[in-house]
């Protein structure tokens, strides 16, 4: 089995008309998938869980502090990808990481392009799995 030198935490933020919002990467050579429209999240650092590192990665990506309490879990399973239903909390985002944010429909993103920039295809596959699983 392989072993994973990190884990990442990744929040699908879902706003109320079925559009997610998703961050352009930066364009810099020594990131994962730069240029790429990818879901919001990171690198969970040592110390952490996945909700603490959730929700670290949307303040710093975005200035926005997120309530815990939204996120859909389940109990007694760790998480590192979270559904978050967005009511107002974009209304103030700043991008503070990437390159800017855009708000798309589940049809433009799974088209795998938008903008003239690819989908991160981890990410896609795991929006594909959440739309057909939640659908």
């Amino acid at each position: 089995m392989k072993q994973y030198e990190r884990f990442v935490s990744l929040v699908l933020l879902e706003h109320q008309d079925g559009k997610i919002s998703l961050q352009l990467r930066d364009d810099f050579p020594h990131i994962g998938h730069p240029n790429h429209w990818g879901i919001f999240g990171g690198a969970v650092e040592d110390g952490e869980d996945g909700m603490t590192a959730a929700l670290r990665e949307i303040e710093e990506e975005l200035a926005v502090q997120l309530n815990p309490a939204k996120f859909d879990l389940e109990p007694n399973k760790q998480h590192h990808f979270f559904h978050y239903p967005v009511e107002h909390e974009m209304a103030s985002a700043k991008i503070q990481e990437g390159q800017r944010f855009g708000t798309f429909s589940p049809s433009i993103i799974q088209q795998g392009s938008i903008e003239g920039h690819l989908v991160v295809p981890s990410h896609l596959d795991i929006m594909n799995w959440y739309w057909e699983n939640n659908r």
